[in-house]
């Protein structure tokens, strides 16, 4: 298979997966890539992606209070994009995780929702309270948007191992 039918197929399938997106969000870090060389650059990015893991069940507990640990299907869908880590000229540039998130009952979307998420994404040590949550009417023009930069040659950007894609949402 070709570079290009390969992009084309990976790109296809997180479309499919987007479309089950209800909600986009984005954290960001105090992850800050201006001048940071090859080795920096990785170490910052291994750290975000181990605070992510850490914050993780956080978030699963949040939108589905104990559901994702009692049920496969209630087990929300989150597609993880990283980004900034191409970006190491811009000083008011930092590394920032998009989130693709659905399955997941929105009631739970309440006044308190956004306060708690504030503090468990701050007490990974690398987040920041800027957070923004946002409600998706065209879910597969978000997942274009989190995929940003794999068009922009950041192939890794889109971190499946660190995406949680309930089974029952691929059809496996």
């Amino acid at each position: 298979m070709s570079t290009a039918e390969l992009n084309y197929q990976y790109e296809k399938f997180l479309s499919e997966l987007a479309r089950f997106g209800t909600h986009g969000l984005t954290l960001q870090t105090k992850l800050y890539t201006c001048n940071s060389s090859g080795s920096g650059m990785e170490r910052k990015v291994d750290n975000a992606k181990q605070a992510f893991r850490e914050f993780r069940p956080k978030l699963n507990r949040l939108l589905t209070g104990n559901g994702w640990v009692r049920s496969a299907q209630k087990l929300p869908l989150v597609l993880v994009s990283l980004e900034g880590s191409q970006d190491n000229y811009d000083r008011n540039k930092s590394l920032h995780f998009h989130l693709t998130l659905g399955n997941f009952d929105v009631e739970r979307l309440d006044v308190d929702f956004l306060e708690k998420l504030v503090k468990h994404w701050c007490d990974t040590g690398i987040g920041t309270d800027d957070i923004k949550l946002t409600s998706l009417y065209d879910a597969s023009g978000f997942g274009g948007y989190c995929s940003k930069e794999v068009w922009k040659s950041n192939n890794e950007c889109i971190d499946l191992m660190l995406s949680q894609i309930p089974a029952h949402l691929t059809g496996i």
